[in-house]
């Protein structure tokens, strides 16, 4: 069934362009940018013409690939803040939990106002 459907397109390919993918090629882009309306066939043609025809078709494929890599530093972050991070910092300074949430308020507020908290804390 396919074949038949794309027996036009075929035809096209050996008798029109002579067995040249890049004519064929030319020719649907400018199919595809005939399409469009006035100010967008304006826009792609100052802005270089077949490019955004391709662009278009790889603009998925390269927000697919971004949310699966911020989805991945997401998890990565969140793990290494929430299980690793307090272990280290505890086996580093031996803090508990409590003092290991006041530690960097105490030290900005030391540092700004001057004052000695963070000799309380420790």
């Amino acid at each position: 069934m396919n074949f038949i459907k794309n027996l036009p397109k075929i035809l096209s390919f050996i008798f029109i362009h002579k067995f040249s993918i890049t004519s064929l090629l030319r020719e649907e882009a400018q199919k595809r940018i005939d399409e469009k309306n006035f100010f967008e066939r304006m826009f792609i043609e100052v802005t270089g013409g077949v490019n955004n025809i391709v662009s278009d078709e790889l603009w998925p494929s390269l927000i697919e690939k971004f949310v699966k890599l911020a989805v991945v530093m997401g998890i990565y972050i969140s793990v290494f803040r929430l299980f690793l991070l307090p272990i280290l910092v505890d086996e580093s300074t031996h803090f508990n939990m409590f003092q290991l949430a006041l530690y960097p308020f105490c030290l900005s507020v030391d540092y700004f106002l001057g004052t000695n908290l963070l000799s309380l804390l420790i």
